[in-house]
This record gives C-alpha cells, structure tokens and sequence, in this order.
C-alpha cells in the first residue's frame, strides 16, 4: 500500500496532524489515483501550500482530521467546507480549491449604473446569533459573542465540529463568530458586456472583489457566481455578488443537528444554562386586503389568460405594538372545493397571479411573517373571480338577399362546360359578444372543395347544372375561427347555345339501301365549334317528314346505312347537338332512292328455274312473278314482286291463307351477277373484298362468329353502294323447302329485333379511353388508365382513383368504414356497430 502523504496510519483510518486542506486533499486524490486508478480525467490546480488562486493557505486553515480509509471525495471536501477550511467548485473535469473569500481585489471593476439592471437584494438575518456552544470530538466548549446584534433577542446556537479537536476549535470557531456579527446580503447585476462594461473571466473571475452600486453608495463586495445566457443572438451576463465567496457560517450551520437552547449534543458535561426567551410577538394581521385589478386577455393558441392582482396595507407593529421593520407576507388562496396553498412570500403590498381560470372563484388571504420567522393571523378573506377576456370569436358570415354576384359559364376544349360562380357575404367586424374584431382571411367551402380569400366575396368554379352548397367562416387576426355559415345553394349556370348548322348529308342509294355521310363540318366549310358533342340523323319519306332519327349518331366525320324499299326516295337531314343535349342547328335536306335487283340480272337458270317453280311448285305451290297482286291458290304460294317495268324483283311474298306476307328467300350460295366467285354469300360466312366503313352499326356479331376482312377500301361510302347482283347457286326445289326456309328466316328476324331491343348502349374507343352510354343519352362511363369517372352532359360529376371515390354527395343505405358498420335503425336512426 502506497502511504498517504503527511498522513499517519491509524487502524483502519489515517490522520493528518496539523494539515493544510491542500495537503489532505492532494495525498487523498493522488493515492486513489496511484493505487486503485481512480477518476483518470479529474485534474487540480492547487498544491499543499497553495490553492488554485495561487494564495498561500495560512495556520488559520490547518486543522487535524481524522478520516476512514474508505471515505468519498465529497465527504471529505464538504467536511472542510462545513468547518470553514475552504470553498470548492468544479469545472469541467478539473477539481478548484479556495481560501474562504480568497480572490483578487479589482476595485476598478464596478458593477451598476448606466448599462446595469440590479436585480433585487437578498438578505439573511437568521445566521446571526450572540453565544455559541461548539461540540467536539473531545469535547465541548462555550462562546460569547461580543458585538453580535440582540435586537431580534439572544440567540443561542450549537455546532457540531466533527473530527476537530478542542485545541483547534479556537482557530475554527473565530471567524464563525465573526460573520455572526455582520448582517450578509447578496446583490444581483445584470448587463449586456459591450465596450465599457466588464467581460467576465476577462475583467474578473469568481472570488475576485469588486465594487458594487447600491441605494447607499459604492461598496466592496466578492463576486460569488456568474450566468451568461444568449437569446435572439444577444448575450447576458448575471453576477451575484455578496460579503463572502461562500457563507461560512453557513457551512458551519449545516453541522447543527438538534441542538436545543443552552444544550449540548453529544460528549459528557454539565448542561450550560439556558439564555433568556426572546420576548418578540408576532406580527399583527394584514388590512386593506382588496383586488387592484382584473384583467384577461386571450392568447394565441386561443387560451384565456387571466391577471388578477391584490393588494393590502402594510404591517408596521406587532400583536404587542411593537415597531417591525424587514416584514414578509405570505399570500394563500383556495377555490370552494381546495384547501388553501401558499402562493407567494414577498417583501412587497401587492401581488400578481396569472392564469386562474376565468370564472371561478378563488379565496384569498394574507399574513405577516417577520424577521424571526414568526408568523401573523391571516387577514379577512376576499373573493376573487378571474374576468373572462371578451370574445375574439368571429360571428358566422350572413348571406345577403341574393348572395350569386355573378354566375357565367362556357365550354371547355374537350367539350365539358363550367361556371364560373362569384358569391358575396356581409363582411365580418364582430366578435359573437358584439366587440370588434378584425379579420384576417374568409374560408370558403363549395361541394368538396375550400378556397380562402381576404375579402368578402369568392370566385369559385362549378360544372354546368351542378349544385353545390357553399359555406364560409372568418379567421380573426389572432388565428381563432369562427362558426360557419348557414349553406347557400349554387348551380352552375349553363353557356348560351352556339347557333352551328351542319354540312347537308352526302347520300347515295343502293341496294334497299341509302348510305349517308357527315364530313364533320358546319354548313360553311368551318369546323364545330366547342362545346359540340354529336350530329344526329332524321330520315323522312319527304322533305315534310314525318322524320324518324335514327340510331347512330355522329361525333365526328363518318357516315352509315339506311334500309328502305327498292324504289323509297329517303330524304334526310343533320341535327347538331351540344354536350348539354342541346339543340345547336339542323342541315339542309337531301335525298335519295333506294333501288332493287333487276331479273335481266339473274343467272339464266335462275330464271328457269323461278319459272319452273313458278308452273309447277313440285305440284304443290305456285310462284308468281308479276307487278300486281295474283290471286293465290294455296298456302305458301309465291309472289315475286316485279317493279313497274316488269325487269326487276323488288320483293317476294308468300300467301298465308288470308294475305300476302313478306317472304325471306334463303339459298345455300348467292352468288352477284357478273361475278365468279366473290361476291359470294352462303349460309355462316360471307365473302367479299369489301364492306362499308358503317357496317359495323347495322351488323349484330353473335357468339363465337368472325369476320375475315380481306380487303378495305373506305371510299366505297363516297361512291355510293353499288348495285349489286346475286346468282342463285342452287334455287329450292320444292315448296316444302321453300317454306321451312321461310320459317327458319322469320324466327332468325325475329332473334335479331329481340337483339337489336336489348343492346341500347354505344361504345366508343378514343385514344385516351372507352366511353359506353345510351344513343340518346346525356350521361356516360368513362374507362381510363387514370381511373373511371361518370360524366354527366360532358362535366365529370364523380370518379374511382385508386380505390377512392370522389363525389359531391353519397347516399347509403349502409356502409362498413375500418372496423365498423354504419347502418340504419328505424328511419330516424342511425347506429354504428363494431365488425
């Protein structure tokens, strides 16, 4: 074991006789650091004969303490500490020992005056005392206190000096004596250290003696502790200045443990007698106790802050009438449901409390407390009830008579139409108490969308013949809204009709036929003007009608077919129609006639066999080929309608026993006159080098069939339909046939107009997505990448996006959200059940 330096080994202990506090120090600190590796970072600056000012110790700090071998740093610096041996700190890692009220005395560094705030003034009166008994290990011994202050009566302390021997309590017990004869106060200074005014650790360090300005004149004091703060870039300095660098009597009170008026703690003796009573009384009940003043305010996150000050007379005697001076007062207060607290102890008449709740009565009461700590009655007790700071609320924004300042609309590019809607409301100056208010900004809420604006009035935007409910609400200047306002009901208006006459058709007649096309421009030659949706096509037997639209529309250039009788002239007309399914502008009529098959077109013996069957029909049947009607013979009997001139069939009717019926000729191969093998037509294909652009309108696709296109030549449309002749490969033989043929043709008729009635829809593929809806309706599915949406007379009225639905208004019936079923009870209920 490495011995402790000037230390002598006792049993399970050491002693250091007549020792400087460096030297028990630095042999406790290098030991533990030699020996066991304690605290390798910890660093000091003081030596036995020195501390960490450089100033010498003197015979006054050396003492002979005893400590065990297992006792803490902290033990040991508070035991000097206590007995008045030194003051102690730590910065950082490095340990600082100090001479009691060691420092340099710098009386050219002065604290106060211009630049200086000094903050108030701390005093302490209970350290004093006139006699002292002090209890050392060996022993105790008495003290007077010559000179010591007995105007709050004779006080009597006991200390207990631990490991202090009677022939060093003498040395000890001196300068105690001495602070107990000086009334110690510590002052407080504040400034900001720009040119002129002291740095600290520059100018003066801790410890170091200064002078200081007060309300009687310059005086030395020793700077005690100093706080630098920076705030918005701004540094403040703090240096608390006092009598002492650390209160010795302070250190030494500390040790005081239940020593009782003319006793001793511990040790053997007889008891000293006791010192006489103070005859001090306490002070007299406080007067005048009422409230100052009561204000509130509110704050700005919308939280009511309340200030309510009291105030009361001064106490100046005590219950005996006695004059006191230094007194304190204690402020209490208690709501009808608490029990009362301390509020404040202050040397002043008046006191501030902020943040009781507006409202509620508080119960206050004050007593005196004087120099001795004796305390007064409680003064009468006064109610106080925190104001309520008046409303910044702002009132909900009324709509004036008619509320739409403007409501105008137009079509965009893509055909959709919107109004632009301004609307206006009384302005709000008011808070919902009637005080003013200022506001900052107005939120507007119309369908699903806010807007905010600074004035009384909004511009929003609105689809044609959509209705919205539109709300507003004010947001004061201190960020606090109010209610909103009653809804407003707004439709989007719809744009004038643009006036738009379309192309006249371009027509040609076929076969039974007459096609038309639209080339997609107004009657001028100029293309469609925004807002166009479709062209619809009238056909009439004349120019009076009765016209008949027919099923597919046009939205663009193109055309289709229009079946008729050979030799029906069919006149037809252009209707232009907006996104609105409005009425834009009609065409100028044109017309043209169907035509039939000419006989002399016919295969020759297709013509003899018509001819053959017409004579003989297997015995059974006749076939008449004539342009008036024959009298039949039988049932099933033929009548190949011939035209006027007698060349060309334009029809075939079969007698059912009472009139003649249109018959459907069927033949396992049709092939055109003056063709080989194309155009062929047989049962389940048709073979031919082209069809019509529009085929696609008039031809119903069923099942598993296909269609080969082996050929397109789009300008047949332009050119008409060319009148076209059938062959007939192999005519039926008999009658019979004939007429399960006819009857097999009526119940396919019959399968496609039941077809044609359930398949109302139409689908248009565009580059950027599928549209399906009704011919003649206002309303379609929109298929798109980005998500589908339900368009209303061209406007998007609500959308899928993700999984989203997007919509001004849902009605459910029920629905399940997260983990919950909202459904309804009764019809005036609703309830929300877990999953």
């Amino acid at each position: 074991m490495v011995p402790y330096t000037g230390a002598t080994t006792l049993p399970g202990k050491h002693a250091w006789p007549n020792a400087t506090p460096g030297r028990i120090l630095r042999s406790l600190i290098d030991n533990a650091k030699t020996v066991d590796g304690w605290a390798p970072g910890l660093t000091v600056d003081f030596t036995p004969t020195a501390d960490s000012a450089g100033a010498a110790w003197t015979d006054a700090e050396r003492w002979s303490p005893e400590f065990t071998d297992l006792v803490t740093l902290r033990s040991v610096l508070e035991a000097h500490a206590s007995n008045g041996l030194i003051d102690w700190w730590t910065e950082g890692q490095k340990l600082r020992v100090f001479r009691p009220g060691s420092g340099a005395a710098l009386p050219n560094v002065k604290l106060g005056g211009a630049g200086f705030s000094r903050m108030p003034t701390k005093r302490a009166y209970d350290g004093q005392f006139s006699n002292l008994t002090v209890i050392c290990d060996d022993g105790g011994k008495y003290y007077l206190n010559p000179g010591a202050d007995t105007s709050f009566g004779i006080r009597h302390q006991v200390a207990t000096l631990s490991g202090v021997k009677l022939a060093d309590a003498d040395r000890i017990v001196q300068p105690m004596l001495e602070d107990a004869r000086t009334l110690r106060q510590e002052l407080s200074y504040e400034w900001t250290p720009v040119e002129g005014l002291p740095v600290p650790w520059v100018s003066f360090q801790v410890g170091d003696g200064v002078k200081c300005r007060t309300r009687d004149g310059w005086i030395d004091q020793r700077v005690l502790g100093v706080t630098v703060a920076k705030a918005s870039g701004q540094l403040t300095v703090r240096a608390t200045v006092g009598s002492k660098l650390m209160n010795r009597l302070k250190q030494a009170m500390d040790k005081v443990n239940a020593g009782s008026l003319g006793g001793l703690v511990g040790g053997t003796g007889t008891v000293i007698p006791a010192a006489p009573p103070a005859q001090t009384a306490p002070p007299m009940s406080p007067t005048g106790l009422h409230v100052e003043s009561n204000t509130a305010t509110w704050g700005t996150d919308g939280r009511a802050l309340t200030r309510v000050q009291v105030a009361w007379d001064a106490v100046t005697q005590n219950t005996d009438l006695a004059s006191l001076d230094g007194v304190l007062y204690e402020v209490w207060a208690h709501t009808a449901s608490t029990t009362a607290a301390r509020l404040t102890k202050t040397d002043a008449l008046s006191f501030t409390m902020e943040g009781w709740e507006p409202g509620t009565a508080r119960y206050v009461t004050v007593r005196a407390v004087d120099r001795t700590g004796r305390v007064g009655e409680f003064s009468s007790e006064i109610a106080v009830v925190p104001v309520t700071p008046a409303s910044i609320i702002p009132v909900a924004p009324v709509w004036p008579a008619d509320p739409v300042v403007s409501n105008t609309a137009a079509f965009l590019p893509d055909g959709r139409s919107v109004a632009q809607v301004t609307v206006g409301w009384e302005p709000v100056t008011a808070s919902t108490d009637g005080g003013p208010v200022t506001v900052a900004e107005y939120e507007v809420t119309y369908g699903l969308e806010t807007a905010r604006v600074r004035t009384p009035q909004v511009t929003v935007t609105i689809p044609t013949g959509v209705m919205v409910a539109v709300t507003v609400r004010a947001l004061s200047d201190l960020r606090v809204w109010g209610d909103s306002s009653a809804p407003v009901e707004v439709t989007g208006a719809a744009p004038s009709v643009v006036a738009v006459v379309p192309s006249t058709p371009l027509l040609a007649g076929g076969m039974g036929a007459v096609a038309y096309r639209w080339d997609g421009l107004t009657a001028t030659g100029g293309l469609m003007p925004a807002g166009f949706a479709r062209v619809v096509v009238d056909t009439a037997p004349d120019d009076a009608g009765p016209w008949t639209a027919e099923g597919a529309t046009l939205a663009a250039a193109g055309g289709s077919t229009v079946t008729g009788q050979p030799g029906d002239q069919v006149h037809a007309r252009f209707r232009a129609f907006d996104t609105l399914g409005r009425l834009m502008g009609t065409s100028s009529i044109a017309s043209e006639t169907a035509t039939g098959v000419p006989l002399s077109g016919l295969d020759p013996a297709i013509q003899d066999a018509i001819l053959h069957a017409q004579t003989t029909a297997d015995g059974k049947n006749r076939v008449f080929a004539q342009t008036t009607e024959p009298a039949a013979e039988a049932v099933g009997d033929q009548w190949w309608v011939l035209d006027d001139t007698g060349t060309s069939i334009i029809g075939v009717q079969v007698w059912d026993g009472t009139a003649w019926v249109p018959y459907l000729m069927l033949a396992d191969t049709i092939v055109a006159a003056g063709s080989i093998t194309s155009p062929l037509m047989a049962a389940g294909s048709i073979q031919v080098d082209h069809l019509a652009p529009n085929v696609g309108e008039t031809l119903v696709i069923d099942g598993n069939v296909s269609i080969l296109a082996l050929g397109d030549r789009a300008d047949a449309a332009d050119a008409g339909i060319a009148q076209v002749g059938q062959d007939v490969a192999g005519a039926q033989s008999t009658a019979d046939g004939a007429q399960a043929a006819a009857d097999g043709a009526a119940a396919a008729a019959d399968d496609v107009a039941d077809r044609l009635t359930q398949h109302q829809l139409v689908f248009r593929v565009e580059p950027d997505a599928v549209k399906i809806g009704r011919p003649d309706g206002s309303s379609e599915l929109r298929l798109a990448p980005e998500g589908i949406e339900m368009v209303q007379q061209g406007v998007t009225v609500s959308k899928w996006i993700g999984g989203v639905l997007i919509a001004d208004e849902t009605r459910l019936k029920a629905s399940s959200i997260a983990s919950h079923r909202i459904e309804a009870l009764g019809s005036q209920r609703t309830v929300f059940r877990p999953l």
